[in-house]
């Protein structure tokens, strides 16, 4: 039998331990990677100064999916765009929640996964031009919050730093839950110079906002109206999110 070089055997245990080290070091980056990356759609891109013509036979020879659809005003400058519904993650960026399809009986909603994990609702549009203001309108809002949580909607032109259009806080230990029939203010955000534009809605904690679970965090946001409803060729697009645009000058 032929005797073992200690000092070889001693020099490749030392590499396939550096090996083992330096794999799990990568495996671990790897996963933090991961965990810290935003799962983010493609959003939607819009031109400015163009009608998208979509009335209720369209949505109905379409089963009730989404489509573009915006009108512009010619004396004012303004796109009006209706937002979009359903559950095509492409649609959107950043999205942790659940979706409900329109079905007669039933409107388009957007929901928390639970009452106790932050809800994150954001759309991303994309603009051929650059705007210089808009206002956000629709969407009847439910929630369930207490003394330490919060929900709201909030834009953005980089998706980094957000500014707050509308929140409403929980006040007391138990669960405070309420309606509001827009969640926008329909008031007009001005002085922007920005082709791209997010738009988030949100639950989430007061104090802590990255912490993503605990109690009352539960938010539902109407989407798009039941096809069953009365004078549905109107009703139906209402209670879409919207937003008027201007361009910049």
């Amino acid at each position: 039998m032929k005797k073992v070089n200690l000092k070889f055997l001693t020099v490749m245990l030392a590499l396939a331990a550096f090996s083992i080290s330096a794999a799990m070091a990568a495996a671990k980056d790897e996963k933090k990677d991961a965990k810290d990356k935003k799962e983010e759609g493609e959003g939607i891109q819009i031109k400015l100064g163009k009608d998208i013509n979509r009335d209720w036979k369209d949505v109905m020879s379409d089963k009730y999916a989404y489509g573009p659809k915006q009108d512009y005003d010619s004396k004012t400058k303004v796109t009006h765009i209706y937002l979009p519904y359903g559950n095509n993650l492409k649609l959107y960026g950043e999205v942790t929640g659940r979706f409900t399809d329109p079905v007669s009986g039933h409107v388009a909603t957007f929901h928390s996964v639970d009452g106790s994990t932050n809800a994150i609702l954001t759309y991303k549009l994309v603009f051929d031009k650059p705007i210089g203001d808009f206002i956000l309108a629709g969407g009847h809002f439910e929630y369930g919050l207490n003394r330490d949580t919060c929900a709201g909607v909030e834009f953005s032109i980089d998706g980094n730093a957000w500014r707050t259009i509308r929140e409403v806080k929980g006040t007391t230990d138990g669960v405070d839950e309420g309606t509001i029939d827009s969640i926008s203010t329909e008031a007009k955000v001005e002085k922007l110079k920005t082709r791209t534009l997010y738009i988030r809605y949100y639950s989430r904690s007061i104090k802590n906002p990255k912490e993503l679970f605990g109690p009352a965090r539960w938010i539902k946001l109407w989407m798009a109206g039941d096809p069953a409803w009365g004078d549905v060729a109107t009703t139906f697009f209402k209670i879409q999110p919207q937003i008027w645009v201007t361009a910049a000058k």
